[in-house]
């Protein structure tokens, strides 16, 4: 069992510190909530962006204590240490939190980062999460830490360009369509299905409408405000969740449909399809 103890950061709360990391200075991360102008670069693809304007993200005192705990508990064990005044007298990354329209051209993201620092060699590497006080704290949190990651180093994608750097949840939009592949309705990730395969990178929606689950195709509800409106469920298709609501949806022959207790279902038409309780969810029969 790892050795631990507690240690007072200023504006950062009790740490846990592991004694073996206490003779490396921490990574000190400054959350920036209020807005601000500022620049991104990114050396690895040559981009130059010198006037990033943030919005103040509107959060509440009491929101932003409790973002700052859950990720200081997260990073404890990592050596990192999120803070919410600016540090003066020693090196420090930024997150800025808050709405920006700077990276419209290269994407649609909820967060980005300036590296992907590898053996967190740069200490004052910056990145964002665009994302405001509409968000549920959970969102926020997710999508500081995967953008913290990045600066730290110790999370890459297998993509290409401005991808690597990205956080590509999407919030607050609708799918349309057909999906061969894994989605899910959700305000944040913290394991679920990937489109890309062994890395996981997320895409989350709101809610699914006029859409087709094809084979290979996986929608998982996992939040309360979820809702899937029109939708067929075709052979080798899935849909599981626990938490949303689900109106008019047909499943067909080799189709299923997997409901927990707080799924609320409307018109649900079976043709040759399988409906399972959640707590049999080992039990789904092989397409």
């Amino acid at each position: 069992m790892q050795n631990t103890e507690l240690l007072t950061i200023a504006d950062g709360g009790i740490q846990t510190v592991i004694p073996e990391l206490a003779t490396v200075s921490p990574q000190i991360i400054y959350l920036d909530f209020d807005g601000e102008l500022t620049s991104y670069h990114n050396s690895d693809l040559d981009i130059r962006i010198d006037d990033v304007n943030v919005e103040d993200s509107g959060l509440t005192q009491e929101r932003i204590a409790s973002i700052l705990k859950a990720l200081n508990d997260d990073f404890a064990a990592q050596n990192v240490i999120f803070v919410v005044e600016r540090p003066t007298e020693t090196d420090f990354s930024t997150i800025y939190v808050g709405k920006t329209s700077s990276f419209n051209e290269f994407g649609n993201f909820a967060g980005l980062a300036e590296t992907v620092d590898i053996d967190n060699k740069i200490k004052n590497d910056n990145a964002f999460a665009m994302l405001d006080d509409s968000a549920e704290d959970s969102a926020i949190i997710e999508t500081i830490s995967h953008e913290a990651r990045h600066l730290i180093g110790t999370l890459e994608h297998s993509l290409e360009g401005i991808d690597q750097f990205a956080y590509t949840n999407i919030y607050n939009q609708t799918f349309t369509g057909d999906l061969n592949s894994g989605i899910g309705l959700s305000h944040y990730s913290s394991s679920s299905y990937s489109i890309y395969g062994e890395t996981p990178v997320y895409y989350y929606y709101d809610k699914v409408e006029n859409a087709r689950i094809l084979a290979g195709g996986t929608l998982r509800l996992n939040w309360t405000g979820a809702t899937v409106n029109n939708v067929i469920v075709y052979n080798g298709g899935l849909i599981s969740g626990g938490l949303g609501q689900l109106n008019n949806i047909t499943i067909s022959s080799g189709g299923a449909l997997i409901v927990g207790d707080n799924l609320n279902v409307d018109n649900i038409f079976y043709s040759g399809g399988a409906l399972v309780n959640g707590q049999i969810f080992g039990g789904v029969a092989e397409w």
